[in-house]
């Protein structure tokens, strides 16, 4: 288990590091199937323990690298698993979320989108 750095809360939410797919726009109407990345973005406020804490995995290395003291090792093996989802041919997003345990709407959409592929978990803290 991973000890954050600095300023420590009583976080009562789960951090998700994830791969996901943000679906494309239909050509017709314009719309498009809403992406769990949005979603966080759009529950997150400066109070909400629901939060987007990096985008990208260079920003990602760095925030776990700063913020839970992840050795080379552990950093690398989120490299080498970003390249195999990459590698699946589609065009795939990452991010570090956290989402409050009180979210329940987010939690359950998280494991449908699991569930459904369209989001792939490389790690969960809880």
């Amino acid at each position: 288990m991973k000890s954050r750095n600095g300023f420590v809360s009583n976080s009562s939410s789960s951090s998700f590091l994830i791969a996901y797919k943000d679906s494309n726009k239909c050509e017709h109407c314009g719309r498009k199937d809403p992406c769990i990345v949005d979603m966080v973005r759009e529950h997150s406020t400066e109070w909400s323990d629901t939060t987007i804490n990096a985008e990208g995995i260079e920003n990602i290395l760095d925030y776990k690298k700063c913020n839970y003291g992840y050795d080379e090792k552990e950093l690398q093996d989120i490299v080498d698993r970003a390249k195999k989802i990459e590698a699946k041919g589609k065009e795939w997003g990452f991010a570090d979320v956290d989402i409050s345990y009180h979210d329940e709407t987010l939690n359950d959409l998280m494991q449908q989108c699991i569930e459904t592929g369209t989001v792939v978990l490389i790690h969960r803290d809880d």
